[in-house]
């Protein structure tokens, strides 16, 4: 199968909507073998790559610790595993964007979400706990605006043209955002909040000042 014939069975992404989402992770009969794919919210984010942010300890050190701080479910990795659920997860997107994720397309996490939307709001809330976020600071990110994402091996994502649910422009060094030095175009995208940008940055820890964006090796920053 060509690259352009795998893209259109498996899109790179698929918004969120009824009826419209990815099958199950596997091999299906009589052969498919679907990708996974994983869901979430796509925040756009010019010319992030120069900020070069490393997520690891803030997922490590501060989502994890919340997840479990506040006693959210599944408890365990394994189990975790076995149903395809997360806690939040935070990567850089080709050069402009970020995506936080919160679940995957495991034929289990599939059924959880689609039994009622009761299951979907949970998904979403107990992913504000352990951002650290309440709702107010997560707007607008909501159940209905999120994604699925195909996930691609070794992080290699294009420079594409994702939908994006909000827009975070961080302040170079020359005290302008980055992309918007030579004229400022308008976005039409919602800004996020100031604690989401935070996050974002990794100017800091979220409950004190330790910094979290530590220098990257040469081994991380291939792998973006």
């Amino acid at each position: 199968m060509s690259n352009e014939q795998y893209d259109k069975f498996f899109p790179r992404f698929i918004p969120f909507e009824e009826g419209n989402h990815p099958l199950p992770e596997g091999v299906l009969p009589p052969a498919t073998n679907t990708p996974r794919y994983e869901l979430g919210w796509m925040i756009r984010v010019p010319q992030i790559k120069e900020l070069l942010p490393n997520y690891i300890p803030f997922i490590l050190k501060v989502i994890w610790k919340n997840w479990r701080a506040n006693d959210l479910r599944p408890k365990t990795q394994a189990e975790m595993d076995r149903l395809g659920y997360q806690v939040p997860e935070l990567w850089r997107i080709g050069n402009n964007c970020v995506w936080i994720s919160i679940a995957r397309n495991h034929p289990n996490m599939m059924r959880i979400l689609f039994a009622s939307e009761k299951n979907r709001v949970k998904v979403v809330n107990q992913a504000m706990v352990a951002l650290g976020l309440t709702p107010e600071t997560f707007a607008p990110l909501s159940t209905e605006n999120l994604m699925w994402l195909r996930w691609e091996k070794g992080r290699k994502f294009p420079d594409l043209d994702y939908p994006c649910v909000a827009e975070h422009l961080w302040i170079s060094r020359r005290g302008v955002a980055p992309g918007n030095e030579g004229s400022c175009v308008p976005s039409t995208h919602p800004p996020v909040s100031k604690e989401m940008g935070t996050i974002i940055e990794c100017r800091h820890f979220w409950r004190g000042a330790t910094r979290l964006c530590e220098p990257r090796t040469s081994s991380e920053m291939s792998q973006q």
